[in-house]
């Protein structure tokens, strides 16, 4: 029997989760920093709950996405906004900026 999750299969989706990363900051700058330093942790959990609210919203309804993004792409952001705030909140002294926490 093959697992469904393997350490093979994680390592794949932390190394797309990366590559988006560098494509959408590279593509929209670092947008996520920005707002989060003008508005707080609220900018983040913003961000991290449309992406649960989409899913949730395609789970419920038996719907696999769209072809521009399927769930699967929504999961990966949704982790990337999860990875980034913990970066953020790493690199701020394990807190955020102070706004809205």
């Amino acid at each position: 029997m093959t697992n469904k999750v393997n350490e093979r299969d994680i390592r794949e989706a932390l190394q797309k989760m990366g590559d988006i990363f560098a494509i959408k900051n590279e593509k929209y700058g670092n947008s996520f920093e920005v707002s989060v330093d003008k508005y707080g942790m609220i900018a983040a959990l913003t961000r991290i709950s449309d992406k649960f609210n989409r899913i949730e919203n395609l789970i419920l309804a038996g719907d696999n996405g769209t072809d521009d993004e399927a769930i699967t792409d929504t999961l990966i952001d949704m982790a990337n906004y999860c990875v980034m705030t913990a970066v953020y909140m790493k690199n701020a002294g394990g807190k955020s900026n102070g706004k809205n926490n």
